[in-house]
C-alpha cells in the first residue's frame, strides 16, 4: 500500500510539473530575468563569435511571447488620411525624442538611454534623501545580484568582467549596475521611488517608455 500510494504521488507530481512547465516558460519570457538575458547573449557569441547587447536579447524574448500566444483575427482598417498620417508621424517622432525623461517639482530632466535614466534619478534620490543608498542596499534585489553596492564586485556575483565592464561609481564608495534590459531598469527605478522619502515620490514623475 505504501508503495502504491508512493507511485501515485510520483505520477500526480510529475503530471502537475508538465502542465506548468509551459507557464513557468511563458512567464520567465515575459519577466526576462536578467540572467536568462546573459545567458542567450553569451550563446549567441559562443554560435557567431559577436555578442548581442539585453536591450536586444529583450527584443528578441518578446517577439517568442508574441509568437507563442494564439493569432486573434486581424479587422481591415480603412487607410487614414495623408493629413492624419503626417500628423501622427510627428507625434511619433516627438515621442521618442523625449521617450526617457522624469520631472521633478515641475522640472522635466531628459536621459539619453534607459541606464542614463536610472542613473540620473539615483543620483538626484541621494542629493534630496542623504539616507537612501543605505535604504536601497538593504532591500531585497535580484535572485543573485545587487542593484546597488558598496563593493562592485557584489554586483555581479561570479563575472569580475561584468563587474569592471558594466558598473559605475554613482557616488563616492557606491557602485551601480548597468548592465540589464529596459523592463529591468523599470523594475529598479521603481524600486529607489519605493524607497525614496514619501516626499519624493510626490513630486518626482517618470517617463519611462
Amino acid at each position: 500500500m505504501e508503495s502504491a500510494r508512493a507511485d501515485y504521488k510520483n505520477v500526480a507530481r510529475k503530471r502537475i510539473i508538465n502542465v506548468n512547465l509551459p507557464k513557468a516558460w511563458e512567464a520567465l519570457l515575459k519577466e526576462q530575468d536578467s540572467l536568462l538575458l546573459e545567458l542567450l547573449s553569451e550563446k549567441v557569441e559562443d554560435i557567431c563569435g559577436y555578442k548581442p547587447d539585453l536591450d536586444t536579447c529583450s527584443n528578441f524574448l518578446k517577439k517568442q511571447v508574441i509568437s507563442s500566444n494564439i493569432m486573434q483575427p486581424t479587422i481591415k482598417e480603412k487607410p487614414l488620411p495623408s493629413s492624419q498620417l503626417e500628423s501622427q508621424k510627428n507625434a511619433h517622432v516627438a515621442s521618442h525624442l523625449n521617450r526617457f525623461s522624469f520631472t521633478y517639482n515641475g522640472k522635466e530632466i531628459t536621459a539619453q538611454s534607459a541606464r542614463d535614466l536610472m542613473t540620473k534619478i539615483f543620483e538626484l534620490l541621494h542629493k534630496e534623501y542623504s539616507r537612501f543608498f543605505e535604504r536601497f542596499a538593504s532591500r531585497k534585489h535580484g535572485r543573485k545580484r545587487r542593484y546597488l553596492s558598496q563593493d562592485k564586485y557584489e554586483l555581479y556575483p561570479g563575472r569580475p568582467d561584468l563587474a569592471e565592464q558594466h558598473s559605475i561609481e554613482i557616488a563616492t564608495g557606491w557602485w551601480l549596475g548597468t548592465n540589464y534590459s529596459r523592463k529591468n531598469i523599470k523594475d529598479i527605478i521603481d524600486l529607489a521611488l519605493e524607497v525614496a522619502d514619501s516626499r519624493l515620490r510626490k513630486v518626482i514623475k517618470v517617463n519611462f517608455e
